[in-house]
């Protein structure tokens, strides 16, 4: 069997055990999260900490992913969600949708297909996405726009160095 993979074709053979279900998986996950990735990469060069894409396309119907990012205080939460909207403004995106602000503690901006939430520690520990998620897959992220996705549950927390699990 032949899966397309963007520019390159994959073979899958029967022997191999690979699930055709998750090649198109893997394939749209690549495809549609490059935008998560611009926010979640904008959150983290203006030193937002536990920076995590979570995969709920399989889970929620009305939206692809959630990144989530944590500030330390209200300016930087303000920062933060400026930088993502700045950076997603560079390829065209424009949120649909902006709630909060910066003295409320939790910012969303809605993209459709992404919706970024970025909060202050103390109310996103109260709010705990992760836990009412923690069935999403996490799409892994270091910091950079590099990323791969994991198709295997963890459970929410973290280490607070701007990484996903």
């Amino acid at each position: 069997m032949r899966e397309r993979l963007g520019a390159s074709t994959i073979l899958v053979s029967r022997r191999s055990g690979a699930d055709p279900e998750q090649l198109r998986a893997h394939r749209r996950h690549h495809r549609v999260s490059r935008p998560a990735l611009a926010a979640a990469s904008a959150a983290a060069e203006k030193n937002a900490t536990d920076v995590r894409i979570l995969d709920l396309g399989d889970l929620l119907g009305i939206t692809d992913f959630f990144v989530l990012a944590s500030a330390a205080n209200d300016r930087q939460l303000r920062t933060v969600a400026e930088e993502i909207e700045r950076r997603l403004a560079e390829t065209g995106r424009k949120p649909r949708r902006r709630e909060g602000t910066k003295d409320t503690g939790w910012m969303l901006l809605d993209y459709g297909d992404i919706v970024v939430h970025a909060f202050t520690e103390e109310q996103r520990a109260y709010y705990s996405l992760e836990l009412l998620w923690s069935d999403a897959p996490k799409v892994p992220f270091d910091g950079r726009a590099a990323a791969t996705v994991s198709t295997a549950p963890s459970a929410g927390g973290g280490s607070g160095s701007g990484q996903a699990e």
